[in-house]
C-alpha cells in the first residue's frame, strides 16, 4: 500500500453535517484506474469525462458480496461531486485512482465524523466534494 500524497489544496472540513450512511460503500464502488482522463465541461468532445460528475452511493439488492456490486440501485444518501473551479473551459487531466485518493482521505479526515468535506487541486482546476 502506498502512501497518500495531498497535492495542492489539502482535504477541508465543513461544519454541516453529512449523511454517513452508505459513503463508505460509494468509496468501494467508484472506478479507479490509473490511466490520465481528460476532464472537461459538458459538450466537449476530448473530454473522456464531462464535469460536473456525481457518483452516488447505492442500495445492494442482491445476496452474495460480488454479485451485490453487479445489482446495485443509486439511493443517493452518500455522493461526491466533481467539478471544476476554474471558470475557463479547457480539459484537465487526472486519474481516478488520484480522486479515489482524495475521496477517502475526505472519507476518514471528515465524513466519518460526521461532516462534509472536498478536496482541491486533484488536476490543474479539478476539486471534489
Amino acid at each position: 500500500m502506498g502512501k497518500y500524497r495531498a497535492g495542492g489544496q489539502a482535504v477541508q472540513c465543513g461544519e454541516r453535517k453529512a449523511i454517513v450512511n452508505r459513503c463508505e460503500e460509494l468509496l468501494l464502488a467508484m472506478p479507479v484506474g490509473g490511466r490520465a482522463e481528460q476532464f472537461g465541461p459538458r459538450g466537449d468532445p476530448e473530454a473522456d469525462v464531462h464535469l460536473p460528475y456525481r457518483i452516488s452511493s447505492c442500495k445492494y439488492v442482491g445476496g452474495d458480496s460480488f454479485m451485490r456490486l453487479m445489482q446495485c440501485v443509486a439511493d443517493r444518501s452518500c455522493s461526491m461531486n466533481i467539478y471544476r473551479t476554474s471558470l475557463y473551459g479547457f480539459l484537465d487531466t487526472s486519474s481516478w485512482f488520484t480522486l479515489w485518493e482524495a475521496a477517502t482521505a475526505v472519507y476518514y479526515k471528515c465524513v466519518s465524523r460526521g461532516l462534509r468535506g472536498w478536496h482541491g487541486g486533484l488536476g490543474n482546476f479539478l476539486t471534489r466534494s
